[in-house]
């Protein structure tokens, strides 16, 4: 069911692309042949550790943009089902790494390999122009947090 576009910035902006994260998420999970065990949180940690190697919890907070508590409680469930690890930085003590244990990896690399394939399906059906148009989009939408994230909004 479409719905009259909210051309107002403000309004418009997060709410589209929450809803579109959300969809491609949701669908995912809904179209997933493998018994879908992750909530979206723990998927996005295992997919950024792949991705990404090996992070503090505040790099963790950082790029998936939830709370410190709520990292770490993502991070616990994860330990328990033996797909992260927590180690101390050998430089810093202070410093706690997560990373993948063989098991998460291989979790990671299957799930991604299948959210890729949704994606690239998601993205055949809107047809060429649509797929173009998409991608400047995602292109704008990137270096727009390229610059806000080097700004400090509060001074």
């Amino acid at each position: 069911m479409s719905e009259q576009l909210d051309l107002d910035p403000i309004n418009a902006v997060p709410h589209y692309m929450m809803r579109f994260a959300h969809h491609l998420m949701k669908s995912y999970k809904e179209c997933s042949s493998e018994s879908w065990t992750l909530n979206k949180t723990q998927f996005r940690t295992l997919i950024l550790l792949k991705r990404r190697g090996s992070q503090t919890m505040s790099e963790l907070v950082l790029h998936l943009n939830i709370e410190k508590g709520s990292m770490t409680s993502v991070v616990d469930s994860l330990i328990a089902e033996g797909l992260v690890f927590r180690e101390r930085d050998e430089s810093d003590r202070r410093r706690v790494i997560t990373s993948l244990t063989p098991r998460g990896r291989e979790k990671a690399i299957e799930s991604d390999e299948k959210f890729k394939k949704h994606i690239q399906s998601k993205l055949d059906q809107l047809g060429p122009e649509r797929q173009e148009a998409l991608l400047q989009a995602v292109e704008v939408i990137r270096e727009s947090l390229d610059i806000w994230e080097n700004i400090n909004e509060c001074t």
